[in-house]
């Protein structure tokens, strides 16, 4: 989905190509981001700079830009100055994306997905948790300032949760195997032993 997407998103303009990579990777507010401008991005640094307020930040937030977030905006930087909005179509600032989402989510299969600040912070918060990285650290991307806020974004699907149970049966048998249990009901009694007529039953059963 993500590749067709892109693909789709590119075909609209590499304006909308970037904002929604800007969008799922930081889980940034989709006004926030048509409002940046080339000041806020250091390509040395190679880091994008959110002044206080701009989110829900109390004080200047720095993060580090992707490689694929590098590329597009250098090539979407290109002929601006620092004072120009970063999101431009023919040279007009951005002001509604909506229609040409519409276009590229239909040309990419997925209709039914939507560009919306609570979609873009629940997709980036999914991603971080996937990924390992703190809660504490995720809020300060996202610029949230409550557990409750990001709790909220962090809805778990049906798939995470067969994927979770797995993993942790595999943990399980691993433990057990090596700890010659039978099953973690047993606790840690060892597996009892099999008289060799019990093993003549069993076979015969």
């Amino acid at each position: 989905m993500y590749t067709a997407l892109a693909a789709a998103c590119l075909e609209e303009g590499l304006w909308l190509r970037t904002m929604s990579e800007i969008g799922v990777t930081y889980g940034w507010k989709t006004g926030h981001i048509k409002r940046m401008k080339v000041s806020r991005l250091d390509f040395i640094a190679r880091t994008i700079i959110v002044l206080p307020g701009e989110q829900k930040n109390d004080e200047v937030v720095t993060v580090l830009m992707t490689d694929r977030l590098f590329e597009l905006l250098t090539a979407l930087r290109t002929r601006k100055s620092a004072k120009d909005f970063i999101f431009t179509c023919d040279a007009v600032p951005v002001v509604d994306y909506r229609d040409a989402w519409d276009r590229a989510r239909k040309a990419a299969g997925v209709p039914t997905l939507y560009f919306h600040d609570y979609d873009l912070r629940r997709t980036a918060c999914k991603a971080f948790r996937k990924d390992g990285i703190d809660n504490t650290v995720g809020k300060a991307i996202m610029g949230v300032t409550t557990d409750s806020i990001y709790t909220r974004y962090g809805i778990v699907d049906e798939t995470e949760t067969d994927a979770a149970i797995v993993l942790r049966n595999k943990k399980q048998k691993l433990q057990d195997s090596e700890k010659g249990m039978i099953t973690g009901m047993i606790g840690e009694k060892e597996a009892p032993e099999v008289s060799e007529e019990a093993e003549e039953t069993i076979k015969i059963q």
